[in-house]
């Protein structure tokens, strides 16, 4: 790696300067009041959610910000900690411009939030604060003013949150437990396939097995987890909404609850909770705290802030509302209770409720009163007076217009009652600070297409002070997604080249995460750089971490590390990525160590002498050198454990510096060290993944992980940390976008029943529907007091317009991403269409639809190939006018190492041409070296052509009768399919496949009609033709095929000789071009019938009929008959049996063409003697190449190469 570079730092937070607004909120955050802050996309939220906190943590106290997801708390994690530094940079600044001002009564306090008395004379800070300093950092005795350094984070996602209060009550205690763990979507599927066969289903069990009902009861039992529904609440709500899988799945959800129940038997486990149920699970810790002997009271904030509160699911509301409820700082003697549960988005569901008692730490009854040092009350810090008593303070930030997480169950109607719920302040954010006016009022106008949640004060923002760009908002239709994400990418390399935007600034958005890896896929080739991504992982299915594991699994099973190997276990690890040896360099090195292929594994692995005979190989020697090292490290390790035995075989590899240097090399092909980064960041994850289970299971053999890997079929997140990477463009879904924001933003595939997909989720167990009835977005459905059914016909309809809200919600959240230009595309060709979201929004906006026309890419191999097509058009069409302008900017491209620009580099060319291998490097000046590659291009070309058809003359043709009818139709689709191209076998090729080896079967062994349909019965099911009406149909029309087939063997003539399947071979020698050519026919006949007349050719066919004239000209009987008239045969005629065909009447000519069996004699065309032979002459020159011509017909609206074909005029693109 000769380069390097500096990647600077991919999110900037920018503290704005207090305004109007944000003052206001400060004030009556800083009064102690609860407050719900409503803004438009774009109206900054999250910057006042990050303001707020950083504010409060800078005043001392102890605040939490709170985010829906674990990326988007990263996010804000980043956030606050510059917040946080540029705060305390400009408290300084005022201190110094201001030396004799004293400091506030909120800054007297503690000392930049270490929780140690500044003055004295200032209240002191007690309990977490003075214990455990769970939320608090270390500044070193610093004033407020001085750099903030963050040593603990400040930022949860709820479930983080609540796993933090449970971890201290349950480790806090006389006899402490082990802290509990978070269960991985991995882990909660393969709970569930242990438990799931316990209980009795209605479905069969090819269904309850199937990872997909798995997923749909996970979800269920996750949305019961939210709203508070426990097993019997589930089991009554079936019955009464008359959802029998509800009722089934109630003593499944009672056994997925008890695990995290604590026991005698696993009080020495730490339990295992899933998201759904641990915010539930802290409110119970805090409901019974001191019931459970802990010794230290809760270690709570007394400041919680809630970003995008509308993504927060019901458990959160009631986590929250208890905090809020809860009174920690009183005097003594008195305690604290949990008040009502809010009132939206729970729908009466169960919650805590109910008052709780509190106990000192010895049990005594007595809390030490708040402000006295050493007593363990929590208070509020500074001169900040709670208001009712309450010791945690909630601010909660929202819109419910732009929701992303309802699937999960996020719930945007809490936002409606969130002042209610907390007593708080409501206010509205004024302004709209991203986007252009274009883009605000495009988001307007979505806006009212999403049912009203309760409040609409945020839909009114003020966006006219916005810059006005009537080219922010295009829309754009392609007739296919790969032309639509090769448009984006010329855009955005026009972007970055023209306007100096950077890759980072720019990002593609996508409705569904199956769209992500293909979109990605499609900009790399449009040489776009992507930013870093980190999915989920299915570790067992990655090739690098697979190696390790293979590595691990083998050398505890003693088939490698030991002195006698297995040989399969070796060559897997050969062929690994640990080693890298190819199947080709297996070979080689089997020639050369003279090795039989059963023993080569092993000997490379236990062999150190044989490299004195790969000294000529240095590349196989390295490599059997890495193999070799791992195979000590694995007998070394083996007795240390798994980890050490993982990590020996990774250092051993030598993978690590070996792929670091390749990702980090700038000059590297961008594909490989993609694929470097990555199988980085996949051992990087195992590695974290062994870890964590190693901790959780410090005595459990390391089989086990490995079994636990192998049996994985969900992916799993990945949580270790990455290093920081070059920037890049973001391909994301609409829920990993929430919360970010971009220059350029494109939002593809708002397509018809892709977005809005209108599709009811979870249609088996019926999910949405338990949502809407719980938290009461159906009305009248079903009152819960007495759990009565009352569904009316309108329910459907109601369940499907929230779901297209949704989804509006889904596309507001998209398109507010942008702040500078916005990209709305959908694919219009085909089968697909744009969406009623993409036409309204074009509709009502004004804005005119532009068609994508397809063209060259915005990249240097696109430059050359458009150079080159246009450099070899004009040679052919022009006489070569405009070659040697076109030419110079090859050689310009050529001279500057641009792949493909240097002639002698392109195919075919180099070797025709001995001009061009003469070249000289340097020339005296671009116009003569355009030039002279112009005319080096002519001659080779002419050359080419020439050389071609003489070494054909040499080597001869070879056609056969079916390459003679398909080149005559297009050579172009001919010598495709004949050169690997041909799409994957259809239906109708099984079904003539079928048909053809029936009439040979029939044939042979003489079976009747009955006996044909019976082996078509047993053999059909090899056709996989699909199900419904459209299979039926299928199935009826074969089987009239067979029975035609039966009707035309039974009305043969029963002494006639046939062949069935007869191979037909010859040499003729034909004019091509004025000079003879030898071609050699070779094909396989369906039947030849020998007659009285002589032979008749018979060709099944079981597609689209033929006229009687077409028949006699077909190419393929012809080529037959020129064929065996070669070899000296006697030729009557031939037919084509059009099996297809309806024959009511059951008469055996109806399916013949030509009726009399007579072809077209040789002098029948215009054309002369001979137009048999001359359509074979003129199949056999056009196969010769080097160009192939494209011809248009009827064929065209069924060919599987029509997207590149350059006859057609709306694909005119190669």
């Amino acid at each position: 790696m000769s380069k390097f570079c500096l990647t600077p730092p991919s999110q900037r937070f920018e503290l704005p300067q207090p305004d109007a607004f944000t003052t206001k909120a400060s004030q009556l955050v800083g009064e102690g009041r609860n407050l719900v802050a409503l803004g438009a996309p774009g109206s900054g939220k999250t910057t006042l959610a990050v303001s707020l906190v950083a504010q409060a943590v800078a005043q001392g106290r102890q605040a939490v910000l709170l985010s829906p997801t674990r990326v988007r708390a990263d996010q804000l994690r980043t956030y606050l900690v510059q917040a946080q530094t540029q705060l305390a940079s400009r408290q300084g600044q005022a201190a110094s411009q201001s030396p004799q001002t004293q400091p506030s009564p909120a800054q007297t306090g503690p000392t930049a939030d270490s929780g140690v008395p500044a003055d004295k004379s200032g209240p002191a800070q007690t309990g977490p604060a003075a214990s455990a300093q769970t939320y608090t950092q270390d500044a070193a005795g610093a004033a407020p003013a001085a750099s903030v350094q963050v040593d603990t984070p400040r930022v949860f996602t709820p479930a983080a949150f609540a796993l933090r209060i449970l971890s201290q009550w349950f480790s806090q205690r006389l006899q402490p437990l082990p802290a509990p763990v978070l269960l991985m979507g991995a882990d909660e599927d393969a709970a569930l396939e242990q438990l799931i066969g316990q209980v009795s289903w209605s479905q069969p069990a090819e269904v309850t097995q199937t990872r997909g009902f798995r997923a749909q009861i996970r979800n269920l039992f996750s949305r019961c987890g939210e709203l508070g529904v426990d097993y019997q609440l589930l089991e009554q709500l079936g019955q009464a909404a008359q959802v029998q899988l509800w009722c089934e799945a109630a003593p499944l959800l009672k056994l997925w609850d008890s695990q995290s129940d604590i026991s005698a038997a696993n009080r020495a486990m730490a339990l295992k909770l899933d998201t759904a149920r641990l915010q539930d699970r802290a409110l119970y810790a805090l409901e019974h705290w001191y019931q459970a002997d802990v010794t230290a009271p809760p270690q709570l904030p007394d400041l919680v802030v809630v970003d995008d509160y509308q993504d927060c699911t019901a458990a959160t509301a009631r986590l929250l509302h208890a905090l809020a409820a809860l009174n920690l700082g009183e005097a003594e003697g008195q305690g604290w209770s949990a008040g009502q549960m809010p009132s939206a988005g729970l729908g009466g569901a169960s919650g805590a409720q109910g008052p709780g008692s509190r106990s000192s730490a010895n049990g005594s009854g007595d809390a030490t009163g708040a402000g006295e040092p050493g007593g363990v009350g929590v208070t509020s810090p500074g001169d900040v007076e709670h208001k009712d008593g309450r010791s945690t303070q909630i601010v909660v930030l929202g819109n419910p217009d732009e929701a992303v997480e309802t699937f999960r169950g996020g719930d945007p109607l809490m936002l409606a009652s969130a002042a209610r719920d907390f007593d708080a302040v409501a206010l509205t954010l004024p302004q709209v600070h991203r986007g252009s006016r274009q883009i605000a009022a495009l988001i307007e106008l979505a806006v009212q297409q999403v049912q009203v949640a309760g409040c609409i004060s945020q839909r009114r923002p003020n966006y006219q002070h916005l810059v006005q760009n009537s080219q922010s908002v295009c829309f754009k239709v392609a007739p296919d997604d790969t032309v639509q994400v090769g448009a984006v990418a010329a855009h955005m390399r026009s972007l970055h080249l023209e306007q100096g935007l950077a890759w980072g600034q720019m990002a593609v958005i996508v409705r569904q995460s199956s769209s992500v890896e293909l979109i990605r896929q499609e900009l790399r080739r449009g040489g776009v750089p992507l930013a870093p991504d980190t999915p989920a992982l299915l570790l067992r299915s990655e090739p690098a971490a697979k190696a390790l594991l293979d590595c691990a699994r083998a050398a505890l099973e003693q088939l490698l590390g030991v002195p006698v190997v297995q040989e399969e276990a070796a060559r897997a690890l050969l062929l690994s990525p640990l080693v890298g040896f190819s199947a080709i360099e297996l070979r080689r090195l089997r020639r050369i160590l003279g090795e039989s292929p059963d023993h080569l594994s092993i000997r490379v692995l236990s062999d150190s002498e044989l490299f004195d005979q790969l000294e000529a190989a240095p590349t196989l020697a390295a490599k059997a050198k890495v193999a070799q090292a791992i195979n000590e490290a694995l007998a070394k390790e083996r007795s240390e454990g798994l980890e050490a035995l993982v990590w020996g075989a990774w250092q051993a590899s030598g993978k690590a510096q070996y792929w670091r240097q390749l990702a980090l090399d700038l000059e590297a092909d961008s594909l490989l060290r993609q694929r470097a980064d990555h199988d980085l960041d996949v051992v990087i994850s195992l590695f974290k993944r062994l870890e964590v289970w190693s901790e959780r299971n410090p005595s459990a053999p390391g089989q086990q992980f490995l079994d636990e890997l192998e049996a994985q079929q969900v992916a799993s997140d990945s949580v270790a940390a990455l290093g920081a990477r070059p920037q890049g463009v973001s391909v994301l879904t609409v829920a990993a976008c929430a919360g970010r924001q971009w220059e350029f933003v494109a939002v593809l595939g708002i397509d018809d029943g892709v977005w809005p997909n209108l599709r009811l989720r979870d249609s088996l167990t019926q999910t949405g529907l338990l949502t809407d009835i719980v938290s009461q977005r159906i009305a009248d459905t079903v009152n819960l007091s007495s759990l009565t059914a009352s569904l009316d016909p309108q329910a459907l309809a109601q369940a499907r317009a929230q779901i297209c809200s949704d989804e509006m919600r889904l596309l507001v959240a998209a398109m507010s991403r942008a702040n500078s230009q916005l990209w709305l595309g959908a694919v219009n060709g085909g089968e697909q269409g744009p969406s009623s979201f993409f036409n309204y929004l074009s509709r009502q906006s004004g804005i005119p639809v532009e068609p994508i026309q397809p063209g060259g890419a915005y990249t240097l191999r696109g430059l050359v190939a458009t150079l080159r097509r246009q450099l070899m058009l004009d040679l052919k069409h022009n006489d070569g006018a405009g070659a040697p302008q076109i030419a110079a900017l090859l050689a310009a491209l050529a001279q500057r190492g641009v792949p493909g620009a240097d002639p002698r580099s392109w195919l075919g060319i180099a070797g025709a041409s001995q001009f061009l291998t003469e070249l000289p490097a340097q020339l005296e000046s671009q116009d003569r070296l355009g030039t002279q590659v112009a005319t080096h291009a002519v001659v080779a070309l002419k050359q080419l052509q020439a050389q071609r058809v003489n070494q054909a003359r040499q080597r001869g043709a070879r056609l056969s009768p079916s390459d003679v009818e398909n080149i005559e139709t297009c050579p172009l689709r001919w010598y495709l399919q004949r050169h690997g191209g041909s799409p994957a076998s259809s239906s109708a090729q099984q079904i003539g496949a079928l048909i053809h080896w029936l009439a040979q079967q029939g044939q042979e062994h003489g079976l009747s009609r009955e006996q044909l349909l019976d082996l078509f019965y047993r053999e059909r099911s090899s056709l996989q033709l699909p199900g419904g009406w459209y299979g039926r149909q299928e199935n009826q029309r074969v089987e009239k095929m067979v029975e035609n087939l039966a009707l035309y063997l039974a009305n043969s003539p029963a002494n006639m000789q046939v062949e069935v399947e007869c191979p037909v071979r010859a040499q003729v020698e034909l004019e091509v071009d004025g000079a003879p050519l030898k071609i050699k026919i070779s094909g396989r006949a369906d039947r030849l019938e020998h007659t009285s007349q002589g032979i008749d050719v018979i060709d099944f066919k079981t597609g689209a009929s033929v006229d009687s004239a077409g028949a006699q000209t077909n190419a393929q009987l012809a080529t037959y008959r020129v064929a065996l008239q070669a070899r000296g045969e006697n030729v009557h005629g031939g037919a084509l049996i059009m099996l297809g065909k309806e024959n009511k009447k059951a008469q055996v000519d109806a399916l013949t063409y030509p009726g009399s069996r007579e072809l077209a004699p040789s002098d029948y065309l215009e054309t002369g003697q001979g137009w048999d032979t001359d359509l074979i002459s003129a199949a056999a020159r056009d196969s010769l190449g080097p160009s192939y011509q494209a011809r248009t017909g009827e064929h065209c609206r069924h060919c599987a190469y029509q997207d590149f074909c350059p006859a057609l005029s709306d694909r005119n693109y190669l």
